[in-house]
């Protein structure tokens, strides 16, 4: 197993200047290697100041499809560059993966990244992890049910909370339901070709019992997800989980705070604030 030390670019060739205002330069990542497949390399963030430092996982599968530019990487330079190391899963473009299989990608770089906590800089009792569009239905899987923990590698207690952006796929049901018919038999597969199997495949299957008490959503306003905060926080409240739920207006690029993962924009300080909070930093 190797570790790339590639210093990775954003997936834009340059970041916008807006006259009047100052776009903060993003921290820069490197290239982590943490499976023997050529897709299973990650983006690393150190994280700037005190040290060991708390981590963030994104998971970034399905991106956030209404935004323009680089968001996630813009937000995990911003998280890095406030105390909080950030490691990104980023999208897979050749094919849906399946929620099963998100999750172990995310927990054999979760492994290895503290497996190397000392060398990184790394808190190995302090996670949390963010799920992106497609990347929120594994994320609030792993949330809510513990069978990926393997402790004292991953320990369940440790994750501080969940944030779900633009969540896709949390609520598989709908999903089935308003899917495109020449998408059926790739949905299926990655979700669950029955509804006991998209069951035990989804967050909402493992909420009796549920074992992460902090959610933050975020979503946008006129976007694509199949629910709306409001709807996913009252159903994960009812649970006793405490619950955060924000939206932002659909992203318009005319300078650094309608941009989401610029320090200055609102929705990126408010994930921000959780994440101090969480962190207790």
């Amino acid at each position: 197993m190797a570790i790339g030390l590639t210093v990775a670019g954003p997936p834009s060739s340059a970041q916008p200047s807006f006259a009047g205002e100052y776009a903060a330069p993003l921290r820069k990542p490197v290239s982590v290697r943490y499976g023997t497949e050529r897709s299973q390399t990650a983006n690393f963030w150190r994280a700037s100041g005190k040290q060991p430092a708390p981590l963030v996982i994104i998971v970034d599968n399905g991106g956030w499809s209404t935004a323009p530019g680089p968001s996630t990487y813009q937000l995990a330079g911003t998280l890095a560059s406030h105390g909080i190391a950030v490691a990104r899963l980023p999208v897979r473009l050749d094919r849906l993966p399946g929620v099963r299989e998100i999750v172990a990608d995310t927990t054999g770089l979760m492994k290895f990244l503290l497996s190397q906590a000392a060398r990184r800089g790394l808190r190995t009792d302090q996670y949390v992890i963010i799920g992106v569009g497609g990347g929120a239905a594994p994320a609030a899987l792993m949330a809510t049910d513990d069978s990926w923990t393997d402790g004292p590698a991953l320990t369940f207690s440790h994750l501080r909370g969940l944030v779900l952006i633009e969540p896709l796929g949390v609520d598989p049901e709908r999903v089935v339901e308003k899917m495109r018919p020449d998408r059926r038999e790739e949905v299926l597969e990655a979700l669950g070709e029955t509804i006991e199997a998209r069951r035990a495949n989804s967050a909402l299957g493992h909420l009796e019992a549920p074992n992460t008490g902090s959610l933050f959503i975020l979503s946008i306003a006129d976007g694509l997800a199949e629910s709306t905060s409001a709807e996913l926080a009252r159903l994960f409240s009812s649970h006793d989980i405490e619950v955060s739920a924000s939206e932002m207006p659909k992203p318009v690029v005319n300078g650094p705070r309608s941009i989401f993962g610029n320090e200055m924009n609102n929705a990126t300080q408010d994930i921000l604030d959780y994440l101090r909070k969480r962190f207790e930093m």
